[in-house]
C-alpha cells in the first residue's frame, strides 16, 4: 500500500508510522507542507495521513487561517470513500472538513496515559501520548469512538479516522518533543519530570502497541474495501 503523509514541521515526523510501514512493506511518500505545495488525493488502494502541527491547529481554532487546500484534499478523500488518518492537527482538519470545528482547551494537556475506548475493534486503550492545546468539535452526525474526560480522542466517518492522540510518538520522539518544547511546557505549568517518568514507564512495548494500532486501522480499511 502506498501511504501519502503530510508532514508540517521537521520535528513532527511520521515516527513509528515509518517503522510500521517499512516492516509491513508499505511505501511511505512524505510531503512537507509548505507554501505552494500540491495536495494529492490518494488513488484507489492508497491512503492519506495528515500528521500533527505546532501552529496550524491553533490557527484553525481562532480562524486566523483556514488551511483551505489541505482541508479540501481531506474532504475530497473522505467524500470519495478513500482511506484517511488524521493525527492531532490532522484530526482537527478532518473535523473541519466534515462540518465541525476546532476549539481551544481551557489548558494545555500533555500526558501519557490510557484512553476510554468505545470501539475496541479499531482503537487500543494505550497508554498513548496526548499533546493537546486544541480539540475537535464534532458535527452532530458523529460521535467519539474513544475519549478522555469528554474530549474526543477518536472519531470515524466512512474511511476517515481522526486521532487526537499520537500513536506515532514512541519513546525517542516523545523525548525529543519534550526537549524541543522544554521552556514552553514549563511556562504552561506542565510537570516535565512527571511527563518524562510517564514516557519511561510506557517505553516497554511502545513500538508493539503502535504497530498493533496501525494494523487495526489498516484492517478496518481493508475490510471496508478502502485500500
Amino acid at each position: 500500500m502506498r501511504i501519502i503523509v503530510l508532514q508540517h514541521e521537521v520535528h513532527n515526523p511520521p515516527g513509528l508510522l515509518s517503522d510500521w510501514a517499512r516492516d509491513r512493506d508499505h511505501e511511505l511518500a512524505v510531503t512537507m507542507v509548505e507554501d505552494g505545495v500540491t495536495f494529492e488525493v490518494p488513488a484507489a488502494g492508497e491512503a492519506l495521513v495528515c500528521l500533527g502541527s505546532d501552529h496550524r491547529s491553533s490557527k484553525l481554532s481562532n480562524h486566523a487561517e483556514i488551511t483551505g487546500p489541505e482541508v479540501d484534499c481531506i474532504r475530497a478523500t473522505h467524500d470519495s470513500g478513500g482511506a484517511f488518518l488524521g493525527i492531532c492537527f490532522g484530526a482537527h482538519a478532518l473535523a473541519l472538513a466534515l462540518g465541525g470545528s476546532v476549539t481551544r482547551l481551557p489548558a494545555l494537556e500533555v500526558e501519557l496515559g490510557p484512553i476510554h475506548v468505545e470501539d475496541s475493534d479499531l482503537i487500543a486503550a494505550g497508554p498513548w501520548l496526548r499533546w493537546n492545546r486544541n480539540t475537535a468539535v464534532l458535527p452532530e452526525s458523529l460521535r467519539a469512538a474513544a475519549d478522555v474526560g469528554g474530549i474526543p480522542m477518536t472519531f470515524i466517518s466512512r474511511g476517515a479516522i481522526g486521532l487526537q492522540f499520537h500513536p506515532e510518538a514512541g519513546t525517542s520522539l516523545a523525548e525529543k518533543w519534550i526537549a524541543h518544547h522544554l521552556e514552553w511546557l514549563a511556562r504552561r505549568e506542565i510537570d516535565v519530570p512527571q511527563l518524562r517518568a510517564q514516557v519511561r514507564a510506557a517505553a516497554i512495548g511502545a513500538t508493539e502497541r503502535a504497530f498493533a494500532q496501525f494494523d487495526m486501522i489498516e484492517a478496518r480499511w481493508r475490510s471496508e474495501g478502502r485500500v
